[in-house]
C-alpha cells in the first residue's frame, strides 16, 4: 500500500492495512491450528474459547493503551498500530507453536 498520503485519512489507512494483513495471517494460523487439532473436539473448543478471549483482551488493551488520544484525530492510527503490534508480535508469534 502506498503510504505517501500524509493527510490524516492517509495516515489512518496504512496502519489499518497493516493490521488487516496481520489479522488475516492470524486467521490463517488459527485455521491451520484447528486443522491440526482435527479429531480432538475438546482442544478445538478450548482453542476457540482462548482465541475469543485473546481478541477481547487485545482490543481492550489497545483501547486502554491509546485512551489518552481517544478524542483526537490520531486515535485511529494509534489504535490500528496497537492492534497490529499485539496481533503480529503477541498472538501470531505464539499460535503456530500450539
Amino acid at each position: 500500500m502506498d503510504c505517501a498520503d500524509q493527510t490524516q485519512l492517509g495516515l489512518d489507512k496504512c496502519p489499518n492495512a497493516s493490521f488487516q494483513s496481520a489479522d488475516h495471517a492470524l486467521n490463517d494460523a488459527y485455521r491451520e491450528t484447528l486443522r491440526r487439532l482435527e479429531g480432538d473436539e475438546h482442544k478445538r473448543r478450548l482453542l476457540a474459547a482462548a482465541e475469543t478471549a485473546w481478541i477481547t483482551l487485545r482490543d481492550t488493551e489497545c483501547k486502554f493503551a491509546v485512551s489518552s488520544t481517544e478524542n483526537g484525530s490520531i486515535y485511529p492510527t494509534e489504535y490500528s498500530l496497537c492492534l497490529e503490534d499485539e496481533t503480529q508480535n503477541e498472538r501470531l508469534a505464539g499460535l503456530p507453536a500450539l
